[in-house]
């Protein structure tokens, strides 16, 4: 039996007070489907019974947990949208080195890494780029992601056939992967140890000292209401060096979110450069 709108309700709104995430009530039928699978994974028969258990004692314990991880959208891949990650290589690194002179390396943060194929991306494009550049300072990646479950497979960085060919070609499956018996691919030692992983949320304040030099924050702030678009992008835009790079997804715009950043286009790319 369908869950109605008043029983969905508690649910919707625990989600946009934990994560900012909203649920508006068109799209409350995504909310069920996503307490259905909780409810398998708790041993439930449906998200009716998911109802029950959060009417009789809240939601907390293992329910919390769960709804915090499926809430969130993990879905991406490999290089997602490529054209960024050229402009990125091409003309935001290089920059980097010329406004930081004297930085001994440079930090990047991905804010809400996933399943761990954005600051992967990441590593094998600073590879790349570093391959050409040997005097170049070096790069830390910072990872972070709100799901305990999401962090815990990026760690491992082992993804399914499917998952690598999500934008991943052929040259660079080989040279970054290893192939494993079970048909699965796990991402090479060096690239998996520039990368720190850490649990997150973008709701937060951000922890002292975590300065960046680019900050990514993609296809996250769509799933926010516009006053959080506004609080999560000064945030993050606070822990981001002068002169360094926000980076939106490319359908994204922050134009009228953060006065302290200034929008420069790179092959036809938009990025945030902090004042």
């Amino acid at each position: 039996m369908a869950l109605t709108e008043l029983q969905l309700r508690p649910f919707a709104e625990f989600i946009k007070r934990e994560l900012g995430i909203v649920y508006e009530k068109q799209n409350y039928f995504q909310l069920e489907q996503r307490l259905d699978k909780i409810a398998k994974i708790l041993g439930l028969g449906s998200a009716t019974e998911v109802w029950v258990q959060q009417a009789r004692i809240g939601i907390s314990g293992p329910l919390r947990d769960l709804l915090l991880d499926i809430a969130t959208n993990n879905e991406t891949q490999f290089f997602r949208d490529p054209r960024i990650y050229k402009a990125l290589a091409d003309h935001v690194l290089p920059s980097l080195k010329t406004v930081f002179k004297s930085a001994p390396s440079f930090k990047i943060w991905s804010t809400a890494s996933s399943f761990g194929q954005e600051p992967y991306s990441l590593s094998i494009m600073v590879d790349e780029f570093l391959s050409t550049q040997p005097s170049h300072p070096s790069f830390e990646i910072l990872a972070t992601d709100i799901s305990e479950t999401a962090l815990k497979r990026s760690v491992e960085g082992r993804y399914s056939q499917l998952e690598v060919q999500r934008g991943m070609n052929a040259l660079r499956l080989i040279k970054n992967f290893d192939k494993s018996e079970n048909d699965t691919w796990l991402i090479r030692k060096e690239l998996r140890s520039r990368v720190k992983f850490e649990r997150f949320n973008l709701l937060d304040p951000v922890p002292f000292g975590r300065e960046a030099h680019m900050i990514l924050c993609r296809y996250v702030l769509i799933y926010q209401e516009h006053a959080k678009k506004v609080e999560i992008m000064n945030r993050l835009a606070r822990a981001l060096l002068p002169g360094g790079y926000f980076v939106l997804g490319a359908s994204e715009s922050g134009l009228d979110l953060c006065d302290a950043l200034e929008h420069v286009i790179h092959e036809g790319c938009v990025f945030y450069r902090k004042k």
